[in-house]
């Protein structure tokens, strides 16, 4: 059974990755958004009750973190302070849904989530390196 899920991970990870280079050209943002959210899925084997429950406590947790994001974007990047601030604003947030999320996962899940966000976020990031290497 594990060998089946690593393959089908595996799987899905190279489609993720083929789909990516089709992302960046139309609508990204929501596209990515959409990846996103399949990707999550897969990564914590949501049942359909689970992802039911999940996904407007995750959608709240994502628009505010947006906010956050938005709010010290255009705070110099050499302001030190700016950038602490999004920090403590961030980890407040992320105590605060952690605990959002085990009432709707197991604390398993929940465990999972936040490796399963920081994979998705290398695996962009690979993404957009390697695309813009092409470019240059």
């Amino acid at each position: 059974m594990k060998l089946k899920h690593i393959i089908s991970t595996g799987i899905f990870a190279l489609l993720l990755l083929c789909s990516t280079s089709m992302i960046f050209g139309q609508d990204g943002a929501k596209k990515i958004r959409s990846m996103k959210v399949g990707f999550l899925t897969e990564k914590l084997s949501l049942t359909s009750e689970e992802a039911e429950l999940f996904w407007p406590v995750y959608n709240k947790y994502q628009d505010r973190k947006d906010a956050i994001r938005k709010e010290y974007k255009n705070a110099s990047q050499t302001d030190a302070d700016a950038h602490i601030k999004r920090q403590e604003a961030e980890l407040t947030l992320d105590k605060e849904y952690n605990s959002k999320f085990k009432k709707v996962l197991a604390a398993e899940k929940v465990l999972l989530l936040h490796q399963a966000e920081r994979e998705w976020t290398k695996i962009l990031l690979q993404e957009i390196r390697k695309r813009k290497s092409k470019d240059e």
